[in-house]
């Protein structure tokens, strides 16, 4: 046999290793995420029933956690890897002159918390949310609306 023949052959055989392979990891792929989402399904996404400030009040250069309190519908565990802020903060009505509020907040935040079947559980944020010079002097008293969204997969 030639040595071009030789050399065709073995890159003939390494590209048929090649395309074969990645066709049985591509058909692994989707049925591994068709199975996820059908075990999925029934989860129920679980809820923010309430989110305080610490430490309060805001004030500039003054730097404040968050306790977020979750509530899990699902008759198992559920656990909390993400937190993000789901939009702007918003100052709540009765203060038109805090235009300007110079929040600074530190999400995206990763609790990895547990959350019980059918129970609430509390989240701490530490520094997430701070204030800076810029903020207007109508913001004194204010109060604020985080939206907040969670990730959350069986636990």
């Amino acid at each position: 046999m030639h040595p071009v023949r030789k050399r065709y052959i073995a890159a003939s055989s390494a590209l048929l290793v090649t395309v074969v392979g990645a066709a049985a990891w591509a058909n692994w792929h989707e049925v591994a995420e068709a199975l996820a989402l059908t075990s999925s399904q029934d989860l129920q996404p679980a809820q923010i029933v309430g989110v305080t400030v610490t430490d309060q009040p805001i004030k500039p250069f003054k730097h404040n956690g968050l306790h977020i309190v979750v509530h899990n519908p699902n008759p198992y565990a559920v656990r909390i890897s993400r937190i993000t802020l789901d939009g702007p903060i918003a100052v709540q009505p009765g203060h038109p002159q805090c235009v300007k509020t110079g929040l600074t907040h530190g999400f995206p935040f990763f609790p990895n918390k547990a959350i019980e079947a059918n129970k609430n559980g509390t989240i701490l944020g530490t520094n997430l949310i701070s204030m800076t010079s810029a903020s207007d002097n109508g913001c004194q008293g204010a109060s604020f609306h985080f939206p907040l969204r969670l990730r959350t997969t069986a636990d």
